[in-house]
């Protein structure tokens, strides 16, 4: 069975916009979500926040290590 998937991160949001809106508004659309795990993220406030979010709004969240980032 192929499935379809959209890919979305930070990097598309435009200079001057409300990253905090933004990243609440595509979280709360997504059906799941796929966080690259690094050393760097894992200890951001403003990743923390989003993942705290995301688990507040019972979303799926499949982490993964990732050394590309």
């Amino acid at each position: 069975m192929l499935c379809a998937c959209n890919l979305w991160y930070d990097n598309g949001i435009h200079s001057g916009s409300d990253w905090n809106l933004e990243i609440a508004e595509h979280l709360l659309n997504a059906e799941c979500i796929l966080f690259m795990v690094t050393a760097n993220s894992i200890q951001s406030e403003y990743v923390k926040d989003e993942l705290n979010f995301a688990r507040a709004k019972n979303k799926k969240i499949y982490l993964q290590p990732s050394i590309f980032f």
